[in-house]
């Protein structure tokens, strides 16, 4: 093997690039690509970022920490927008204990994301956390707010909060997406107040709901038919 400084610097890394090392199993020489060294970072929450937690989403009940799974198991192919609780370990995949984190955000509004693709997240007010008949799991109540794509069994997500501003100067809105057709709309807001609300369904056609104000941050709206479609809050 000729020295170092001999071989020309790649200027542009590639996920096909690959260096030389040892295995840590046998000792034997091998190579690892630049696309494995990423995904073993990632997926082992080995760079942390601030407010950003992993779990890997499994279709069964399971024990293992870092996994997050639907009551009863199931759910591969959900939409994002059609999930209202899902079951967290109390251990992210960095081995960071989340039940003080829970506690500070009930009320707030969280973001579920798929760790390798932005288009595929979950965006929720969480309205509550309760413990789970195993200790190590917590049940998180979840309000879906705005959301893209489905959920995929054996995929890697990341938790984190999330508080978008309105805008500076102007009033809070807030929109509402009823994924499922329904004839009665429970909705948690973030408002903190008694909003206006419009409502139109999936064809964008304008309905006027009995609306029912069970504080500033909560309200229910009850229609004549079931149907899917969205509320906005202003």
């Amino acid at each position: 093997m000729g020295l170092i400084y001999n071989y020309p610097n790649d200027v542009e890394i590639q996920d096909d690039d690959a260096w030389i090392g040892t295995n840590a199993e046998n000792k034997q020489t091998a190579q690892f690509t630049a696309q494995k060294v990423a995904d073993y970072l990632n997926v082992n929450g080995k760079i942390s970022v601030a407010n950003q937690y992993g779990f890997r989403f499994r279709t069964i009940e399971t024990t293992t920490r870092a996994t997050m799974f639907f009551p009863g198991g199931g759910g591969d192919g959900t939409n994002f927008s059609d999930i209202t609780s899902i079951i967290v370990s109390n251990y992210d995949i960095t081995g960071q204990f989340m039940p003080n984190f829970f506690a500070i955000l009930v009320g707030s509004q969280i973001l579920i994301s798929h760790k390798d693709d932005v288009n595929s997240f979950g965006h929720y007010t969480l309205t509550n956390y309760s413990a789970f008949s195993d200790p190590n799991f917590y049940i998180l109540d979840l309000t879906p707010l705005n959301n893209n794509n489905t959920i995929v069994n054996g995929e890697y997500y990341y938790l984190s909060s999330l508080n978008l501003a309105a805008g500076s100067g102007g009033d809070k809105n807030f929109v509402y997406n009823q994924g499922s057709p329904s004839a009665t709309w429970n909705i948690t807001h973030t408002l903190n107040k008694f909003p206006a609300v419009s409502v139109v369904d999936s064809a964008n056609t304008q309905w006027f709901p009995a609306i029912t104000y069970n504080s500033t941050t909560s309200i229910t709206l009850e229609f004549s038919a079931a149907f899917s479609g969205k509320a906005y809050l202003n």
